[in-house]
């Protein structure tokens, strides 16, 4: 500190730590708010994607209820925070789907872990909102 001249105090966190700053920081931040992977992908010029699969009656169920919040699939997609799965409800006795579907954002993408398959994900998703957009365009 320079003689007379006032110093900004140090950013602090609300636990009480020093605040962490600079672009990391930024995306952690931002993460917690369930919008990094948009910020990055914009930053890095890459388009979300959106994934058409198969999901049986009952894990079906169980997804549009909200109690499974995690799929298991085999990563031959290049799965990523950020993309939207369009999970269609299919019926492998009759070989056909049932017209019902549900759409979830993925959240988080687990891969290399010594609990899964090489080559399968764990993906955490969560359920996406239907806005009044989509339900006027699904009219037409």
């Amino acid at each position: 500190m320079r003689a007379g001249v006032p110093t900004a105090a140090p950013a602090v966190s609300a636990i009480g730590r020093p605040a962490a700053t600079g672009p990391l920081a930024r995306a952690r931040t931002i993460s917690r708010q369930g919008v990094a992977a948009h910020v990055i992908k914009k930053r890095h010029g890459e388009k979300m994607k959106t994934h058409e699969l198969k999901t049986t009656a009952p894990h079906f169920e169980h997804v549009r209820s909200g109690a499974k919040r995690a799929e298991i699939r085999r990563n031959d997609r290049g799965f990523a925070v950020g993309d939207v799965l369009v999970l269609r409800e299919y019926d492998p006795a009759s070989c056909s789907y049932s017209g019902r579907e549900v759409e979830a954002r993925i959240t988080h993408v687990l891969a290399g872990f010594e609990g899964l398959a090489a080559g399968y994900v764990a993906l955490s998703i969560e359920l996406r909102q239907p806005s009044l957009f989509d339900d006027a365009a699904r009219m037409f």
